[in-house]
């Protein structure tokens, strides 16, 4: 199906949108580097709309979550008119793992719903819905602690892993 980062994206857009139970007014999204990068001009398969905004919108437009990274698989007229119209924020994080991306939706009203996912494309790793933390699991370790144990070991170290 093409590039997981943004399937990833929807995902955590969709999860987002459906703790609030409807098509979110504005979407906040808070993210690594690479994410971006990796999703920056990956096109979404069945529309012309491309990078992680898009796909964001497009999984809190109607995603459902049950589909997991394929999420993006189906998208009706529908879908894509509505997250063509959805505000989204894009802030890069430092010091967060390669693969993570955290949605923040709002409603029109008072109701606020935060969704993210780190560590593998569908992990579903915190959920928040209106202060209320319903999931909370524990970091992944940083790509970069991996990278620092490698630097520090020898070939043969490293071989004996494998």
């Amino acid at each position: 199906m093409g590039c997981t980062e943004p399937a990833a994206s929807a995902l955590a857009g969709a999860k987002a949108a459906e703790l609030i139970g409807l098509v979110p007014t504005s979407l906040a999204i808070s993210t690594s580097r690479d994410m971006v990068k990796n999703a920056m001009g990956v096109g979404i398969p069945n529309c012309s709309l491309k990078g992680i905004q898009a796909a964001v919108a497009l999984g809190a437009s109607g995603g459902d979550s049950e589909k997991g990274l394929s999420i993006l698989s189906s998208l009706t007229e529908e879908q894509i008119e509505k997250a063509s119209k959805i505000p989204v924020s894009l802030v890069i994080e430092s010091g967060v793992p390669a693969l993570y991306i955290k949605v923040t939706a709002k409603s029109g009203g008072d109701d606020v719903a935060i969704a993210a996912i780190s560590g593998e494309h569908d992990r579903i790793s915190f959920l928040q819905h209106n202060g209320t933390v319903l999931r909370e699991l524990q970091s992944m370790p940083v790509e970069q602690n991996w990278k620092q144990r490698m630097n520090s070991s020898s070939i043969l170290q490293v071989l004996q892993i494998c």
